[in-house]
């Protein structure tokens, strides 16, 4: 007896992550004589699971080389199902992490793979950049991003909620670790020169970290900023701010993100402060600018402040002083 319908719907010939395939598996080595519960163990289920994903994943990386405006289109719809295999299925993570894209600074017009990032990076550059945000608009305006745009340093963009777990499981590619622009040190020159400033700035950087204490773990002279004067980052453990923002939109209770408060040592706002904190005078309204500065970098995090009206309340404050 031959083409006898076993099962319509038989999960455990595919993983969950590669459940959008649909087709016919014609097998000659099948018992028939058996229950859903025994197929589920059959060996030659097994076997046919797995010469499944290989075909499957093998299909996908060939349309990314072959025919790639269609497999850009393909991953705005299955993406989030590949990346969801990196999380399931260790045994195929280099064909998995392979087939994935991203939007990058690289090309508005095409996104990018990791092997393409990795042989286009210069021979100095150590780490495969990336930042996290909602939208590639959005992203484009962030501060952390400055100085590697001014060195032309590419930059993947997360735009997918999941990317921020994403990055929980895929630390490296091609001996490359994977570094947030928002998240600890990064490997770029100028470094002599940052030291130089942040000695001229020690004071004020402890006035400031003395009056943020409640929020910040440290204030910094940054490596990072180029035009604006303050960002807020995280330490390279823990949780990311956008990871914390993520779980708070879902209402799931979180731990904070530690965060780190850099300044621009070149921005005319620090030097404004620390005229102020050298001026005995100028003191009584530092605490309140310092407070301020922050609250702007977490609005520019999109982050919700903490007070807002007290914020509203300092703005028109120091409107008041300034121009009366």
């Amino acid at each position: 007896m031959k083409q006898v319908l076993v099962v319509d719907d038989c999960r455990e010939l595919l993983p969950d992550y590669l459940r959008f395939v649909r087709g016919v598996v014609d097998a000659t080595d099948l018992p028939l004589n058996i229950s859903r519960e025994t197929l589920q163990h059959d060996a030659q289920i097994q076997v046919i699971r797995q010469h499944l994903e290989k075909k499957v994943l093998d299909k996908m990386k060939a349309i990314q080389t072959e025919e790639r405006a269609r497999y850009e289109t393909l991953w705005s719809e299955l993406g989030k199902s590949i990346k969801g295999g990196l999380f399931m299925d260790y045994r195929n993570t280099e064909k998995l992490q392979d087939l994935l894209i991203f939007e990058s600074s690289h090309s508005k017009e095409q996104k990018t793979t990791l092997r393409e990032y990795v042989e286009r990076m210069p021979e100095q550059q150590k780490a495969i950049y990336y930042t996290s945000g909602e939208s590639r608009s959005l992203i484009e305006k962030l501060p952390q991003l400055e100085v590697l745009s001014e060195q032309n340093i590419e930059v993947l963009y997360f735009l997918d909620k999941v990317d921020e777990f994403l990055t929980q499981h895929l630390r490296e590619y091609a001996g490359k670790k994977l570094q947030s622009v928002s998240r600890g040190d990064l490997d770029l020159a100028e470094e002599a020169d940052g030291e130089v400033k942040e000695d001229q700035y020690k004071e004020l950087l402890q006035f400031m970290q003395e009056t943020l204490k409640d929020r910040v773990k440290e204030v910094r002279i940054s490596k990072r900023l180029k035009s604006s004067p303050v960002c807020l980052v995280s330490s390279d453990s823990g949780y990311s701010l956008n990871m914390e923002r993520l779980m708070a939109e879902a209402n799931q209770p979180i731990l904070r993100a530690t965060r780190i408060l850099e300044v621009n040592p070149n921005h005319k706002v620090i030097k404004a402060l620390d005229k102020m904190f050298r001026n005995a005078g100028g003191k009584s309204n530092l605490s309140d600018c310092c407070q301020l500065l922050y609250d702007q970098a977490m609005l520019v995090e999109n982050h919700k402040v903490e007070d807002p009206v007290k914020f509203a309340n300092l703005v028109s404050s120091l409107i008041v002083q300034a121009y009366n």
